[in-house]
């Protein structure tokens, strides 16, 4: 797909076969559509389901952003010319979560559903994170295999998320934190008006539980999965455990009238 003269690459699979909305999802900084595999294998049965890659990311092209704000009006882009439905759901996993958020206290128009993985309302981002990206790519890497994920992530999983993130140009993975570092919108948390489901890891070291505990608190309605073991890569280390909660959630999202 171009969006405005940039190849945004938008992985397609399944199709509708009930009243099941689509499904899009939003990869976290320095990530790609790899990271949402169980997802995507999980939910194409019953729904269409589209895996937006970012702009500077896996096989979009472009140099990424600095702002959530920015990637949430490519993404906006992206699932109108995409989706092939009136009405979608999103699921954003860290940055990608915050690209969702932004996007559901903006009202986007056919957004019908979030779900926010391992996210917040503020992601701060330590100095040292940014020192490390600029400096000492490899020690960045290093640290992230450290911090990201739970002690019993299996070794397929660390691969898959290290192999992400070497596959994302060190100045994208920047721009990406950047926007993280940036990103606000606690006092705005009362304009969600569409439901949402928040799931986070016990075991998150990137964005503790506290920050998820508070966005069901903040969001009208939210319902907060805690998924015990787990780090950051949520999806990924307990992915039945998110598969079960995001069916309930969007088997919710397909019934007509819920607010």
């Amino acid at each position: 797909m171009i969006i405005r003269g940039t190849r945004v690459r938008v992985e397609t699979s399944g199709r509708r076969t009930g009243d099941t909305p689509p499904l899009v999802l939003l990869h976290g900084a320095g990530g790609d559509a790899s990271l949402w595999a169980p997802q995507e294998e999980r939910f194409r049965e019953e729904t269409r389901v589209l895996r937006v890659e970012l702009p500077g990311h896996g096989g979009s092209g472009g140099v990424g952003e600095t702002a959530v704000s920015a990637y949430a009006a490519w993404v906006e882009e992206a699932v109108r010319g995409a989706a092939g439905a009136d009405r979608y759901v999103l699921a954003g996993h860290s940055m990608g979560g915050a690209v969702a958020l932004q996007m559901a206290v903006n009202g986007s128009e056919g957004l019908g559903g979030v779900v926010l993985v391992a996210t917040g309302a503020r992601l701060a981002v330590a100095p040292v994170v940014f020192r490390l990206i600029r400096e000492d790519f490899e020690g960045f890497l290093q640290t992230i295999d450290r911090a990201a994920l739970g002690p019993d992530a299996a070794p397929a999983v660390r691969e898959a998320v290290t192999a992400a993130l070497r596959r994302c140009p060190p100045r994208v993975v920047h721009g990406d934190f950047t926007a993280c570092d940036r990103f606000d919108v606690r006092d705005r948390l009362g304009d969600v008006r569409v439901p949402a489901l928040v799931i986070c890891g016990e075991e998150d070291r990137l964005a503790p539980p506290r920050l998820s505990e508070s966005l069901a608190d903040g969001i009208p309605g939210a319902g907060l999965l805690r998924v015990p073991g787990a780090g950051h890569l949520v999806m990924l280390e307990r992915p039945a455990e998110v598969n079960e909660g995001m069916a309930a959630f969007l088997g919710e999202a397909s019934v007509p009238g819920v607010p």
